[in-house]
């Protein structure tokens, strides 16, 4: 629902749990986002609708990513692209229109910090759909951030699993021959992580 009806709805719960009238002015004892911070009044369970909203609005994302055969996904892509305007990389997300909002409030709950842009992350089945570099899939940050001395030796920065899964065994193309040093230590680690994943014929999906 729009922040504006969420926030004429906050004050009417307010005061229905102060019991007073629309016009009448009480002195209130606690702050209702403290009466929030409780949760259970005598098995009466009170939840704060602005937290309730936002946790509404952001499955938005996880729908989106998730439920790709759905025609209003499919209409929001050819509008939007197809990253829908949730991609880091996005350039879409000052556009106008019912859908951008949405994506706009999505942003700034990662902007806020209430909710990290990396706490969806991908689930590997083929490996086709998903960036080896630049999508969180092993652990819980990109390739790219983790091995950065890596990405810059990497041939294609924008390869997806699969390019690198060749003949059920890893094969990842490099400028030049990684001999010694931090940079084979690096690459020693890398395959650890690497061997704890199995590409199967299932389609990527998200969780």
């Amino acid at each position: 629902m729009p922040f504006t009806v969420c926030r004429k709805l906050k004050r009417i719960q307010a005061r229905f749990f102060c019991g007073v009238e629309d016009q009448d002015r009480i002195l209130q004892w606690m702050k209702w986002e403290v009466i929030l911070n409780k949760k259970d009044y005598d098995m009466l369970v009170i939840d704060s609708l602005k937290a309730y909203n936002e946790a509404l609005i952001y499955e938005w994302r996880w729908h989106f990513l998730n439920d790709g055969n759905l025609l209003w996904v499919s209409l929001i892509k050819s509008c939007h692209g197809s990253d829908g305007g949730f991609s880091l990389s996005s350039s879409c997300r000052s556009n106008s229109g019912v859908w951008m909002r949405v994506v706009n409030l999505v942003w700034n709950l990662h902007n806020n910090g209430k909710i990290l842009f990396y706490s969806m992350r991908r689930k590997v089945g083929n490996g086709a759909s998903i960036r080896f570099w630049l999508d969180v899939w092993v652990g819980d940050v990109i390739l790219k951030d983790i091995f950065p001395s890596l990405f810059v030796m990497a041939i294609n920065g924008d390869a997806v699993i699969n390019d690198y899964w060749v003949g059920n065994t890893w094969e990842i193309l490099w400028r030049r021959l990684i001999s010694g040093g931090v940079l084979e230590s690096h690459l020693e680690k890398l395959q650890e992580m690497l061997d704890s994943i199995q590409i199967t014929d299932r389609l990527d999906s998200w969780r």
